[in-house]
């Protein structure tokens, strides 16, 4: 219910917006349609305030397009066969795991931990940002979290070829 209501809202601002648009740029196509609204629009030289209003009503709908685009290129889920089945992991899940798991070491104080999968070369990519206590040792502190990162995510996720 909550998806339609805001496609529907999206869809209303790309028409209106567009509407706005041509008033500004076109108006022999919008004064047919409403007469009253384009006289007024000529007298106090509000074409270029509608305009304006119309391309921020039409670049929030296609911004928000290109972001959900842009999301959807990466996979949040890595599904293979196996010869029991088909299992799907969610990459939420390993993420939240493998923070669990570097949040245990006592000079760690915020982790952030990102799990993506590459599918142009077939591979997981994992990023992680670290906030450590005031530690004299900060590589050895590091190789010990990257190392127990890929002991972790080498149980959550057995090799696939």
């Amino acid at each position: 219910m909550q998806t339609s209501l805001r496609f529907l809202l999206y869809f209303a601002a790309a028409v209106a917006g567009s509407f706005l648009i041509t008033s500004a740029f076109a108006p022999d196509y919008t004064a047919r349609l409403i007469d009253d609204y384009q006289m007024r629009l000529a007298e106090t030289g509000g074409r270029i305030a509608s305009g304006v209003v119309g391309v921020v009503l039409v670049m929030v709908p296609v911004l928000i397009l290109l972001r959900w685009y842009a999301s959807r290129r990466y996979a949040r889920e890595i599904s293979y066969t196996t010869e029991q089945g088909r299992v799907a992991v969610s990459l939420i899940a390993i993420e939240e795991a493998l923070t669990r798991a570097i949040e245990q070491e006592e000079v760690v104080r915020k982790v952030q931990v990102r799990v993506f999968e590459d599918r142009v070369r077939k591979m997981v990519v994992i990023e992680a940002a670290l906030t450590l206590w005031d530690d004299g040792d900060i590589s050895g502190v590091n190789r010990r979290c990257q190392q127990l990162m890929r002991v972790r995510f080498a149980e959550l996720m057995p090799e696939q070829t």
